[in-house]
């Protein structure tokens, strides 16, 4: 579905949450333990 197309990837980079200061308290948050690291 487009949703995850969209949001899945952002929510995996640092800079996301600091752009759009998104916290712990977000449904758009994931814990660092849970977002993937490719390199």
């Amino acid at each position: 579905p487009g949703q995850y197309r969209a949001i899945g990837p952002v929510v995996n980079m640092p800079d996301f949450y600091e752009a759009f200061n998104i916290g712990e308290d977000s449904p758009l948050y994931r814990a660092d333990s849970v977002r993937v690291v490719i390199w």
